[in-house]
């Protein structure tokens, strides 16, 4: 499921934002029109989580896979402590 953590990745570093929050920072029309003009799939489920150096956003990382979107954003926010 690569694609799918690479999905993950990519919004929470756009967002800068775990993906988990995003369903809740929009409404759901809004965040339809953000993925028909978005150029890569965006995915607002767990799993996806920023890397942060202080309070700039550096990164992120995703992980799809592990079961349910709640052990997927477990896994990723374990990768970066």
């Amino acid at each position: 499921m690569p694609d799918l953590a690479e999905a993950l990745a990519r919004t929470a570093l756009d967002f800068q934002s775990p993906t988990s929050a995003l369903s809740t920072r929009f409404y759901p029309d809004h965040l339809a029109q953000i993925q028909a003009i978005a150029r890569y799939k965006m995915l607002t489920i767990g799993g996806g989580v920023p890397i942060a150096q202080g309070s700039v956003v550096v990164g992120a990382i995703g992980v799809n896979g592990a079961g349910d979107q709640a052990a997927d954003e477990a896994i990723a926010r374990a990768a970066l402590a």
